[in-house]
């Protein structure tokens, strides 16, 4: 008995390959670890500007509780933001809202920064005009930590999310890019005197240093606009976000811990010494009176001159 073939065919489709990592062109690497420039530079000016100020104006003990509040802040804004901006909805972007908010609240705090310099370096007593005006500008302090950690948590996941399988090269830029926003500081300080002389203009330049490097970012960087399988409420985005800290420390894993350990430690050590280097250098390398020797101005006696140079030395021609 004759049997009909069979013609029937399976047609076997190829497995679906994902598509490799977009990469992106290294003056595009450039645009966008820009911002890292001006954050570093602000972060190093926080240190210059502000520190021997505190040490001028309190207890030893008392400076170095207030130089803790910026680490402290990166510790719990850094992850949230970061959390929050994964879940962003906005046109936009997930990153550039957060970018931008960041850079605006930085610039409202150094404005007023200039005010509070401003109104101390133009009082007839100095002094009594700095310790009044010292809790705002420990408020100020504070507000910069948390305004500068809502661009940084961004702008570093940005360069992450468009790097694709470059990762190494583009935050390798981003790292050389920061130095050199410390050394224009250091280099600033160097030139033109103590960083309490200069206060109002080194302000001046983070804020000119923010606008032409974060600007670009927002206008010529193309984000897809994020949008979720499952949507959650705004309610528990938030939620998530403020236990973003808690979350990350309760299920890291063992090697990062130890990592993160170790970097703590690390932070701590950088803290200690940019917290007691102008201390160092100005009362005791250049036998230097710290006494009220960022207000006196053209009548500081020898001392207090001696104690500038100090800083000056520290911040400036030291930090190459």
């Amino acid at each position: 008995m004759a049997t009909k073939p069979d013609d029937t065919t399976i047609a076997v489709a190829p497995p679906e390959v994902a598509p490799p990592p977009a990469t992106c062109s290294l003056p595009f690497m450039l645009l966008l670890a820009a911002p890292r420039l001006a954050i570093q530079m602000a972060w190093a000016a926080l240190w210059a500007a502000f520190g021997p100020q505190f040490d001028n104006s309190f207890a030893p003990w008392a400076a170095q509780l207030i130089r803790v509040l910026g680490p402290t802040t990166g510790l719990i804004v850094y992850p949230m933001v970061s959390v929050l901006s994964d879940s962003c909805r906005s046109k936009y972007g997930r990153r550039r809202p957060y970018i931008l908010g960041g850079t605006v609240a930085s610039i409202v705090v150094w404005l007023l920064m200039v005010v509070v310099s401003s109104v101390i370096q133009d009082a007839k007593d100095k002094k009594a005009a700095a310790d009044k005006l010292s809790g705002v500008a420990i408020v100020l302090y504070f507000l910069m930590g948390v305004a500068v950690n809502t661009i940084q948590a961004p702008a570093a996941l940005l360069i992450a999310d468009f790097a694709g399988d470059h990762q190494v090269t583009a935050f390798s830029l981003a790292q050389a890019l920061s130095i050199i926003g410390s050394l224009l500081v250091s280099g600033y300080i160097t030139l033109y005197g103590p960083a309490s002389d200069v206060t109002v203009q080194i302000l001046f330049m983070l804020i000119l240093a923010l606008v032409v490097t974060v600007l670009p970012v927002l206008l010529c960087v193309p984000e897809t606009p994020y949008v979720p399988e499952v949507v959650t409420s705004r309610r528990q985005e938030l939620k998530r976000g403020f236990v973003a800290f808690y979350d990350g420390i309760r299920y890291l894993p063992r090697v990062l811990a130890v990592y993160c350990v170790c970097f703590i430690l690390a932070m701590l050590g950088y803290a200690s010494y940019n917290g007691n280097k102008n201390q160092f250098f100005g009362t005791v390398f250049y036998n230097g009176n710290a006494t009220d020797a960022d207000k006196c101005g053209a009548l500081c006696s020898d001392a207090q001159k001696r104690y500038n140079n100090g800083t000056q030395f520290a911040s400036g021609t030291e930090d190459y």
